[in-house]
């Protein structure tokens, strides 16, 4: 752990029962408050025009109170399912205050099994995807559903927005798809501007990068626990590179413009970062947040969520065993670690105007960190 380390404020929120705030005189465990069971904050979003917190799936108020109504699977021996969501209601989406964790409102979307979302900034539109009959949908700031649509694609485990050029990209299953968002609440039908078959086993991530034109796609190669990412062009979806770093099935990219690198979290436990170019490998480390499944062996979901804090320029990753680490981007090492106490890591949303990393966990409690 860094110098830095000796005083970490972090602050464990569960979703509407409030905030506790801890002050470490070392990086240690923090406390969260009991899960609050109308609420599973599985997926997160920071909508800074709305000012709110964005979060999924969430169990609508009066349901059963089970105490554990989604997660990560427990995946086979030698495969890469650990990225997939178990929800017995995952439809529902929240926004809830940042500060007093107070729930702002709930809807409902078309989506059965909510695994993804993106945020439309100037468009104030949340897109949701998932599974079911149609996988992708838009909400607008009202909370009505503006438009829904078979992707083409069958379930779909990402989302990314390309705003500089106005572009939703998807992607399941092998296939990526982009498509222009104007018109859809008005048009009974669609089409894609384009749809590329990555020859992936199973995609997992995309991440958009504008200085370079490039959607990166992340997922594994052919065998579930050997990963690869591959960097396509914006305008018509070409492949420009394939890249294998050896660090697992690729479960979440993150793209640092201004260290021109690509960061991906594997189920190996692994980070690597990429150049652009050509999908080289500058580093890889073990940051300690989930455990090794070399051998088949499968116990943790090993990387499975990253985050750029851009105010301080640390890469924040969390990972299967319920821990966060910062690490240093231009060479990998380990400045500190958290553990949370949350369950593993399923998302985490920067907020820039605050300094903080927001991180859900399976148990559905929410954790923010001064990053």
């Amino acid at each position: 752990m860094g110098a830095g380390t000796s005083e970490l404020t972090c602050c464990a929120r569960d979703m509407g029962l409030g905030s506790r705030l801890l002050r470490l005189e070392q990086v240690a465990a923090a406390t969260p408050l009991h899960r609050n069971p109308n609420v599973s904050a599985g997926l997160l979003l920071w909508a800074s025009e709305l000012r709110l917190v964005l979060a999924g799936p969430a169990r609508p108020s009066g349901q059963g109170q089970e105490q554990e109504e989604w997660g990560l699977e427990q995946p086979d021996n030698g495969s890469a399912a650990s990225s997939s969501v178990n929800c017995k209601t995952a439809s529902q989406v929240a926004a809830y205050d940042l500060w007093s964790a107070a729930a702002a409102w709930s809807a409902g979307t078309p989506v059965e099994e909510l695994l993804c979302m993106a945020w439309l900034p100037r468009r104030r539109l949340l897109l949701c995807g998932g599974a079911g009959i149609k996988e992708v949908c838009a909400l607008d700031d009202q909370q009505h559903v503006s438009w829904s649509l078979d992707s083409h694609i069958g379930k779909v485990r990402c989302l990314a927005w390309a705003s500089e050029r106005e572009l939703a990209l998807c992607a399941g299953g092998q296939e990526v798809v982009a498509f222009s968002v104007d018109g859809l609440a008005e048009q009974p039908g669609w089409e894609p501007l384009w749809l590329t078959n990555t020859e992936f086993l199973e995609l997992f991530s995309l991440e958009w990068a504008a200085s370079k034109e490039l959607v990166f796609a992340g997922g594994s190669h052919n065998r579930a626990i050997q990963g690869k990412v591959a960097a396509l062009g914006i305008q018509a979806g070409e492949t420009r590179w394939t890249s294998m770093p050896p660090i697992g099935a690729v479960l979440c990219l993150v793209w640092a413009e201004e260290h021109n690198l690509l960061f991906c979290g594997g189920n190996h436990a692994k980070v690597a970062a990429l150049e652009p170019e050509k999908g080289d490998m500058v580093w890889s480390t073990d940051p300690g947040v989930g455990e090794s499944r070399h051998f088949g062996v499968y116990v943790n979901p090993g990387v499975t969520c990253l985050a750029w804090a851009r105010a301080s320029g640390l890469l924040i990753c969390g990972g299967g065993a319920g821990r966060v680490a910062a690490l240093d981007p231009t060479g990998g090492s380990l400045l500190w670690a958290v553990d949370l106490e949350v369950g593993a890591l399923r998302s985490l949303a920067y907020v820039f105007e605050m300094g903080t990393t927001l991180c859900s966990g399976a148990s559905g409690m929410v954790a923010a960190l001064v990053t």
